[in-house]
Formats: structure tokens, C-alpha cells, sequence
């Protein structure tokens, strides 16, 4: 009884010794099959994140990343957003023009680009390109119409350069104080102007004044020629110009 006694005890031994060594077996396979997965799962993630950073870069990113310097970007007014995006790849500021189309209006939630001047550098990616494009321009187009009192011109100023009143105030001013011996009325020339937003209001002044002396020098040499008064002539034509139906134009200057 003693020997069957202690012989139970052996066998019960060797078993509980073989089936630690078992369990112990299978959670070393379980370890190691979970390690290979994992393994597996991160390749596949390295993988993919790696893909996606390619083509990123490929389709998004800047296409010149050392070129930090800022160059003008003009957009025509009524010019189509894919017409802008495929300029912008001309331009050398994105990559791929219709990628650019796809992710201003993603950023934006509109298909038009504001006409005006952009500051833009080509190691800017498409999404920081889209949200410049997606602010008020830093130089805006201004047409100026015929006939054109100088506070009705103000008023147009005020409203594409977002004006406050004291700078409407300050252009009202340097219209009405100028160096030059010209009249304050009359002389802003119909045209369309880019005018930077930042352009203190007496240099856009100054500006229009000279541009209407560039356009009208021929005209001043003749009126001195036939010893006319200048302020007299632009008086007149600005009257004529205001008040004269179209077609009696010709007709009312001739008398």
C-alpha cells in the first residue's frame, strides 16, 4: 500500500510537471504567433502610411519646398476656378491643377476664385494655397466708371478695399489738397486699376492723378497751343460727360 501510495504520487507528479511544460509550450506559441501578427499588422500599416505620404507629396505638396520666397499671383476678373488652378500649375505654386480645383472647393465650398492679387510661394502645399486663395486679396480690382464724382469714387475705393471711414476721410482729403495744379473733379480716368488693399489712401490718389495726366498730356499741349484755360477744358469735358446724352456728345462740344 505504502509502494502503490508513493508510486500515485510520482505519476501525479510527472503529470502536473508535463502539463506545465505543455501550457507552457502553447503560450509560447501563442506569443509568438500574436508577435508575428502584430508584426504583420505594423508592416501593413508602415506600408500604407508610407503610400499615403508619397502620394500626398505627389498630389498635394508644395513643388518647390526650399523656394520660400512670395511672388504676386493675379487673378482676371470672371475667371473660371479651373482656369485658376491650371494657372497656378504654370505659375509653378501646385502640382497638379485639378487637385488644386478639387481641394478649393473642399476648403471653400464654392467653385470661384476672388479676382485680385495673391502673395503665394511655391513651398506652400495645395491646402495652405487654397485658404490664401479663400482670403480677400492683398491687391483688388477697382473699375472706375466715366463720370465720376470724387466721393462717388471713394465710396467705390471704400467698398473693394474695405475702407474704414477715416481712410475714406484721408482719400477725400488728398483729392482735395494736391500739389499738382490740377482740378480735384474730373480727373480720375475710366479704367480698371489693381490697387494693393494696404496702399495708403493719398498714394492711390497720387496715382490716379498721374495716370489721367499720362492719358491727357497730348490734350494739354494742344489747349495751350490755342491758349484754352486746362481747368476751363476739364471742366467742360467733365460736364459734357456727365450731363450730354451719348449720342449729343460730339454735338455739345462742338458748340
Amino acid at each position: 500500500l505504502h509502494t502503490r501510495v508513493r508510486y500515485g504520487r510520482w505519476v501525479w507528479s510527472r503529470y502536473t510537471t508535463l502539463h506545465r511544460s505543455s501550457m507552457a509550450i502553447l503560450r509560447e506559441r501563442s506569443l509568438r504567433s500574436l508577435s508575428h501578427s502584430a508584426l504583420h499588422l505594423f508592416g501593413v500599416f508602415a506600408g500604407v502610411l508610407v503610400v499615403f505620404v508619397l502620394l500626398y507629396a505627389l498630389l498635394f505638396g508644395p513643388p518647390h519646398e526650399s523656394r520660400r520666397e512670395l511672388a504676386d499671383f493675379i487673378v482676371e476678373p470672371d475667371t473660371p476656378a479651373l482656369t485658376v488652378a491650371n494657372d497656378l500649375k504654370e505659375a509653378g505654386f501646385v502640382k497638379q491643377g485639378w487637385i488644386f480645383f478639387i481641394t478649393y472647393a473642399v476648403v471653400r465650398g464654392e467653385e470661384t476664385v476672388r479676382p485680385g492679387g495673391y502673395l503665394l510661394s511655391p513651398s506652400m502645399d495645395a491646402w495652405t494655397v487654397a485658404e490664401v486663395l479663400g482670403r480677400a486679396p492683398y491687391m483688388a480690382w477697382v473699375t472706375i466708371p466715366d463720370s465720376l464724382r470724387k466721393e462717388e469714387v471713394a465710396e467705390l475705393l471704400s467698398e473693394a478695399l474695405g475702407w474704414t471711414d477715416s481712410e475714406s476721410r484721408e482719400w477725400l482729403q488728398a483729392t482735395a489738397t494736391t500739389s499738382h495744379d490740377v482740378l480735384s473733379e474730373g480727373i480720375y480716368f475710366s479704367d480698371t486699376y489693381l490697387i494693393p488693399s494696404d496702399q495708403p489712401p493719398a498714394q492711390i490718389a497720387e496715382r490716379l492723378r498721374d495716370r489721367f495726366e499720362e492719358e491727357v498730356a497730348v490734350y494739354v499741349a494742344t489747349a495751350n497751343e490755342r491758349q484754352m484755360n486746362w481747368h476751363d477744358v476739364v471742366t467742360l469735358a467733365s460736364l459734357i460727360e456727365r450731363e450730354a446724352g451719348k449720342r449729343d456728345k460730339a454735338l455739345v462740344s462742338g458748340i
